[in-house]
């Protein structure tokens, strides 16, 4: 138990040096709306659409890799839940080591300050926000319980 516990905090320790990449992904039922912000660089943001399919989710890991000099490791993606439209984008992500947060719809616009205009790309672009202020935000070494 003791050593599952160090394991976890260690774990938490080394998130605080690996995530420097974060990225925002809006799911609609036929295309992925995503926006990047490399190096932790909040006034260069990289925007992209790709398809809801296989094809598109392999454009859109190339499109990580050269932005983020294929550092895709460091990468912290953060995904709204949609139910039954995220399902494969999060099997496809998890399945190549992509780092992914599944994140309620209700929190991201809690978020978000400025909700007057909607569209796809804002809406990345709130997600990869609220991806980043949680990760900034979290007690690098605690466990949500201590």
């Amino acid at each position: 138990m003791w050593l599952k516990a160090l394991f976890i905090l260690k774990e938490l320790k080394d998130m605080e040096t690996k995530f420097r990449h974060f990225a925002g992904i809006d799911v609609s039922k036929h295309k992925l709306d995503v926006c990047l912000i490399v190096n932790s660089q909040r006034t260069q943001m990289h925007y992209g659409c790709f398809e809801q399919s296989l094809s598109g989710y392999k454009a859109m890991k190339k499109w990580f890799a050269e932005l983020t000099g294929k550092a895709v490791d460091s990468l912290l993606v953060l995904v709204e839940n949609t139910g039954l439209y995220d399902d494969a984008l999060l099997v496809w992500l998890w399945d190549r080591k992509i780092a992914v947060c599944l994140e309620n719809a209700t929190n991201i616009k809690r978020s978000v300050r400025d909700n007057r205009t909607k569209n796809d790309k804002l809406d990345s672009r709130n997600m990869l926000f609220t991806c980043y202020s949680i990760f900034m935000s979290f007690p690098y070494g605690k466990s949500p319980g201590m």
